[in-house]
């Protein structure tokens, strides 16, 4: 990495982030949580791929939550500003949201 690319970087964050894997900054090490929390959202997309249904709530529920979380994010928005996502998951519910700017971030990156 290049010294401007790097002070760039450096002025983008409170730390450095400990790598940065396919442009995405890495900020903490892998550990048994997030190592599990990987291999459940991996299970949860290979199950998807097979049906396309949620593997752990029943599909018109998981619809529901996700309708209701994107009328707060509307009531309490307007048209360009940020949001960000945590837990961002596969952004069903952000998608929906194109009048705004939106960001995710999700502890894996199997999604």
């Amino acid at each position: 990495m290049t010294a401007l690319k790097q002070s760039q970087r450096s002025s983008l964050y409170r730390v450095d982030p400990l790598r940065v894997e396919d442009g995405i900054p890495v900020f903490s090490a892998a550990d048994r949580y997030t190592e599990n929390y990987t291999q459940i959202a991996k299970d949860h997309i290979d199950r998807m791929s097979e049906d396309s249904a949620n593997p752990w709530i029943p599909d018109e529920l998981w619809q529901e939550l996700e309708a209701s979380t994107r009328a707060l994010v509307r009531k309490y928005s307007r048209p360009g500003q940020k949001i960000l996502d945590v837990g961002v998951s596969l952004a069903r519910v952000i998608e929906q949201c194109p009048e705004l700017d939106r960001y995710g971030i999700d502890i894996s990156r199997a999604i």
